[in-house]
């Protein structure tokens, strides 16, 4: 395995779960670095997880959205 790939997967991996990225993007490198080293399980289980997250904020945006435009005492 070449080191210079798992080092890039550790540090994209601190990363992933830092706050430094409150928007949780870095699982796209960080899967794209695991599908490059071969472990395409890992890779699809860090897509997974990382679109679960996306959406789940996606979610509540929305539904902060919609009751932002509710009269009051309906939202």
């Amino acid at each position: 395995m070449p080191e210079s790939l798992k080092q890039q997967i550790d540090r994209l991996e601190e990363l992933y779960e830092s706050e430094l990225d409150p928007q949780g993007r870095a699982f796209v490198p960080l899967a794209d670095a695991h599908r490059r080293l071969g472990d395409l399980d890992k890779a699809l289980a860090v897509v997974q997880q990382g679109l679960g997250v996306l959406v789940a904020d996606i979610d509540d945006r929305q539904t902060v959205s919609i009751e932002s435009l509710a009269p009051d005492g309906d939202g």
